[in-house]
């Protein structure tokens, strides 16, 4: 039974000491996806044939700036930096009720895995 206690303790432990990396490899990740569909909505990347969006530009640079700021070790209490976290999944999840995110299949996936890596 100590011995269990002794592995499950080790174990927590672990967990904790990576979870910090975890969240801020997930939250760069997260941040740089936004930054990609800024700059995919300017028009100017090779391949897309979209044409310049200034609102979804400003709102995917807006929201790679609030994921970079998303912080676990800011001081703020877990329960904000979550609830902060749950509007970020939220607001990407508002965004593709547009048409010209909804209607492409590459931007839908961007979004859909930059909030599972905030989820993470």
């Amino acid at each position: 039974s100590s011995q269990l206690e002794m592995q499950l303790k080790h174990i927590f432990t672990q967990l904790l000491e990576k979870k910090e990396s975890i969240w801020i490899n997930c939250r760069a990740k997260a941040s740089g996806m936004m930054e990609d569909l800024a700059q995919y909505f300017e028009g100017d990347v090779t391949l897309a044939r979209v044409s310049r969006h200034d609102g979804l530009i400003d709102w995917f640079t807006s929201m790679a700036s609030e994921i970079r700021d998303l912080a676990y070790e800011s001081g703020d209490h877990f329960t904000v930096t979550g609830r902060k976290i749950q509007l970020c999944v939220q607001a990407l999840e508002d965004v593709e009720q547009y048409d010209l995110v909804d209607r492409d299949v590459q931007v839908k996936t961007f979004l859909q895995e930059s909030r599972e890596l905030l989820l993470q």
